[in-house]
């Protein structure tokens, strides 16, 4: 009895894996139908870097303008894109005053402008300034919360397919904050983020919305599996890379500071030293001057005394033989 019972649980277990792998096998259609989503994918790529590429120019007069009428996110944005000939001339000189007005005007602006887990890239595009522009703008960080300019720089990052200006668009159409209310385009936007981030660069934004919309319906069907996919995704993989990138970057620029400290301090001992020689030096000149003036006065002296002798002696000697020739 047990045999047979044993017998047919494996052939139960046997069954039910061909009907699972059956269920999964894809059909020549279906691979069809996925090989041209792919490549209509990627030319939906191609084309939407060419009218990014477009928007780059218009973009960053916009920030010019904007930086004239004195937005000091615009001003700092501005100044990193002379710095780093990012679509405009490089121009030292005005990225320098940009600068020095934000850190007299909002010093934890200038200080936070690039957060720490970007300071260590090469070179931080353009799109991303503008989203995190967004961000701060959203929720009035180091600038006053206004949700007028947290739109318009969201819009201008989006523009060019930044997936954390999607992020922010998204988040704004979710709370109703800056947008009115609309679910459905919030995760439109959330998806466009998560389409358009690199491998495992999902914007934490778009996994909160995904997976509290998928939690509580909104906007889509209620589907606490994908829910708790976006969730864990969010806490499991993604946060922990930002973690990772964040406490290394605070190690290198720890290292950079203690090695800013040792070099301030190496040149303030050179320069002590220096001092030190001139002072010694000054003083042993001086010393020298002295004697010398010392030396020259005896000399002097010596010699006036040796004369004003001689002519003593020559007087004395007149005196005594007034009428001898000389």
């Amino acid at each position: 009895m047990m045999k047979k019972f044993l017998a047919l649980m494996l052939a139960a277990i046997f069954l039910s894996v061909n009907f699972s792998s059956l269920s999964f096998a894809k059909t020549p259609q279906e691979k069809q139908a996925e090989k041209e989503a792919k490549q209509e994918f990627k030319l939906q790529r191609k084309q939407d870097k060419k009218l990014a590429k477009m928007y780059r120019r218009t973009n960053i007069l916009k920030v010019k303008e904007w930086a004239q009428n004195g937005d000091s996110q615009a001003m700092l944005i501005l100044a990193y894109a002379y710095s780093t000939r990012q679509h405009i001339r490089k121009n030292k000189a005005e990225a320098a005053e940009l600068r020095q007005k934000v850190s007299e005007s909002n010093g934890d602006l200038f200080t936070n402008f690039i957060p720490i887990e970007y300071i260590n890239r090469r070179k931080v595009d353009l799109p991303l300034l503008y989203g995190l522009a967004a961000c701060r703008s959203q929720i009035g960080q180091y600038v006053d919360k206004n949700f007028e300019d947290a739109v318009r720089w969201a819009e201008l990052g989006a523009s060019e397919y930044d997936p954390l200006s999607f992020a922010v668009l998204g988040s704004m159409y979710y709370t109703g904050r800056g947008f009115r209310q609309d679910y459905k385009k919030a995760i439109e936007y959330a998806k466009l983020s998560m389409s358009y981030s690199e491998k495992n660069q999902s914007e934490p934004i778009a996994l909160y919305i995904l997976s509290d919309a998928y939690k509580n319906g909104n906007g889509v069907d209620m589907d606490l599996k994908k829910s708790k996919f976006y969730a864990d995704y969010l806490k499991l993989v993604r946060q922990p890379k930002i973690d990772k990138r964040r406490a290394k970057n605070e190690k290198k620029l720890e290292k950079k500071a203690q090695a800013e400290i040792k070099a301030k301090e190496k040149a303030d001992a050179k320069l002590n030293k220096k001092k030190s020689n001139d002072k010694s030096e000054t003083e042993n000149q001086t010393k020298t001057n002295d004697n010398a003036e010392t030396e020259n006065q005896t000399k002097t002296n010596d010699n006036s005394e040796i004369e004003n002798q001689q002519n003593e002696e020559d007087n004395a000697t007149l005196l005594d033989h007034p009428f001898e020739d000389s």
